[in-house]
């Protein structure tokens, strides 16, 4: 019998927060996210139809540095594999001060085209 779902957002000290301030929900533990993936199944907001896929997107993400909610909206799973959207993939490349070079010349929902600017080789 599945457990009720808690509420599971915390919030920023009273003296630093605006009255709406929530901060960003990581999981504690892996019952917490097993908890959260149930949730995003039913609210059906993210897409993912099965509590296994939204489990297996945040753990992705999790690797990657990304919160659980940037997880559901740019890792996504395509024949069984977890894959970044090219949103993702481009703003995650961005990020890291190894690609500081790297400049997006062309992106769609389908691709992004990446361009290492010092050395202008397309990537």
């Amino acid at each position: 019998m599945n457990q009720p779902i808690k509420a599971i957002a915390t919030t920023t000290p009273e003296s630093s927060r605006s009255p709406l301030s929530v901060d960003k929900y990581q999981p504690h533990s892996f019952d917490e996210l097993k908890d959260f993936a149930r949730l995003v199944v039913k609210s059906e907001l993210c897409g993912v139809k099965k509590a296994e896929d939204a489990l297996l997107i945040m753990m992705t993400g999790a690797e990657l540095g990304l919160s659980v909610l940037q997880a559901l909206r740019g890792v996504h799973v395509v024949k069984s594999k977890p894959v970044l959207s090219a949103d993702t993939m481009a703003a995650y490349i961005k990020a890291n001060t190894v690609c500081r070079n790297l400049r997006d010349i062309q992106m769609t929902d389908e691709k992004s085209n990446i361009i290492d600017i010092k050395s202008l080789q397309k990537i």
